[in-house]
């Protein structure tokens, strides 16, 4: 009785997807050296249970497709459309050669084996592990075939973009922690977090000085946030002198705090220790003419004392440091008093929603207005008739949102956190459908392909990485460890850039991933479409 209930529970879709997602999810916490496998453990889980004939909910997966199609486009628009600039160029370069050196040897490999269409596009969208082009193939028709053969060559283009970040620097003899100190990217700290403490003023040497001549922002990177001198609270605090058992709020990472602490006094616990006027505050930069601006220019300390604690790009944290160059739809974690966070927000841009903070009004819209364009379709002679399709509409739609903060009455503004949970939880929703399929196909794949695919993979990965490195190096004359952090972004693999900078013991590079990222993201879109063209004739 219990085995045939349990038979009719493993028969429901809806069960299978879940079970996939958990498991998968499960999987992705296991880390060797730092490195998890990602999102590909839950595509990886789905391909088993395909195998073994479970499947998932098409409904589900669906539905999983337009939400991550959508959270994709209003994640990385901002930044495709700063591509489009003048100093997007070079990322706009990277996304091209990634496109058409994998689009080439992809079209060499079909020719030289004979690959159906599916086939080949399922050997394209494996090696990228693009899980957004297979998406929109997988929306506009193309189906079991392509996904098996994608779900054959995917774990080869995921591990393929690892192994060259660490192999290639062996073959031209290159140390990559030299490499990362002569480029003048520093170690990371164990820590980098600001912090608030609170010091006595007790030392002689410091009583009697003016809080500036103490000069702990520029010696030290701490800045005095407050000044209490009994019942009085201070906040502009430059100019006034230090008395004896006075108490300052000092902001800043632990080692800088402690060395300013140690010149004032001792630190005191007590209950100011959660100051309501401090706070911390997300906001976006929708300013064009902070664009390519460098953090350093804005003056965040003396003009609005005010500290950045965190930057995102793309849902990517990155160091904020004082060479580090804003784009439009950056998001700044930045604390200060409320009045002077009001300031530089009116500067800056935009208020970014409180943390858990979800919008659904303009995802219900969106996903709505999606489905209506996804309906029109255009007649192109010797193409046929094209369309978006719900896939394609979805990105599109969230590129346009992502861009623009307010539309009429509807407030497109989430946290970041929330737009972080829409893009995975589509992502899963989808990967376990998709993966469930592949599974089910491979037993329609003879011995033979395979082998074919797994070679042409190989080929197609290595020489088409080999050449966006050289371009880099050549072409855009960038250093070894940006240009392997610019191979990574291109080829979308998170892991392999997480690999690098832990190799490194530098973040720094993620910055030139997170900027090659979403370019080369839709490159490869397009890229996918136009080879299911050129493979059709």
């Amino acid at each position: 009785m219990f085995s045939e209930f349990m038979v009719s529970v493993a028969q429901e879709p809806v069960f299978v997807t879940f079970l996939i997602l958990f498991t998968g999810l499960t999987l992705a916490k296991i880390k060797i050296r730092g490195v998890s496998a990602g999102s590909a453990s839950i595509f990886m889980t789905g391909f088993i249970f395909g195998v073994y004939g479970l499947h998932s909910s098409h409904h589900v997966t669906s539905l999983g497709l337009m939400i991550f199609m959508y959270a994709i486009g209003i994640h990385s628009g901002p930044s495709f459309f700063n591509s489009l600039g003048r100093h997007g160029l070079p990322y706009l370069v990277i996304a091209l050669s990634v496109s058409f050196s994998t689009l080439l040897f992809t079209y060499t490999a079909s020719k030289i084996f004979g690959f159906s269409v599916q086939t080949a596009l399922g050997l394209f969208t494996g090696n990228l592990n693009s899980s957004s082009s297979v998406a929109i193939l997988y929306d506009g028709g193309w189906g079991q075939s392509m996904l098996s053969c994608y779900g054959i060559v995917y774990p080869l283009g995921l591990l393929s973009v690892v192994f060259f970040v660490q192999l290639l620097p062996a073959v031209f003899h290159k140390n990559l922690i030299r490499e990362a100190r002569r480029a003048g990217y520093k170690k990371k700290e164990s820590q980098h977090y600001i912090i608030r403490r609170k010091f006595i003023v007790e030392n002689e040497a410091a009583i009697g000085k003016k809080v500036h001549e103490l000069n702990f922002d520029e010696k030290l990177g701490a800045h005095v946030a407050r000044l209490y001198r009994g019942e009085r609270t201070m906040t502009i605090v430059d100019n006034v002198k230090l008395l004896k058992d006075d108490i300052l709020l000092i902001t800043g990472e632990e080692k800088p705090l402690a060395r300013a602490g140690s010149a004032i006094g001792r630190e005191v616990f007590d209950d100011l220790s959660v100051d309501a006027l401090v706070e911390s505050r997300q906001i976006i930069i929708n300013n064009p003419q902070l664009h390519n601006s460098q953090l350093e220019v804005i003056n965040f300390l003396n003009k609005y004392h005010a500290i950045v604690n965190k930057i995102w790009r793309n849902g990517i944290e990155l160091t904020p440091k004082g060479n580090f160059t804003f784009e439009n739809g950056d998001t700044l974690l930045v604390m200060g008093n409320p009045r002077n966070l009001d300031k530089l927000e009116v500067y800056l841009g935009t208020k970014k929603a409180m943390a858990g903070e979800f919008d659904l009004s303009s995802i219900s819209f969106g996903m709505a207005l999606a489905f209506v364009m996804s309906k029109i379709k255009l007649s192109v002679p010797a193409l046929g008739t094209l369309t978006l399709g719900v896939s394609g509409s979805a990105i599109l739609i969230g590129m346009v949102f992502g861009q623009l903060t307010y539309l009429g009455i509807l407030k497109r503004n989430m946290s970041s956190s929330a737009e972080s949970i829409l893009k995975e939880f589509g992502l899963g929703l989808f990967l376990a459908g998709i993966g469930s399929s592949s599974g089910a196909g491979i037993s329609e794949l003879n011995p033979a392909l395979i082998l074919q695919l797994l070679l042409s993979s190989f080929f197609i990965m290595s020489a088409s990485m080999l050449f966006v490195f050289t371009v880099c190096r050549i072409a855009l004359k960038m250093n070894f460890i940006k240009s392997l952090a610019c191979v990574c972004g291109g080829f979308n693999s998170t892991t392999a850039i997480t690999t690098l900078t832990n190799i490194i013991g530098s973040e720094e590079p993620v910055s030139f991933f997170a900027s090659a990222y979403p370019v080369s993201l839709f490159a490869i879109i397009f890229s996918s479409q136009i080879l299911a063209v050129i493979l059709r004739f």
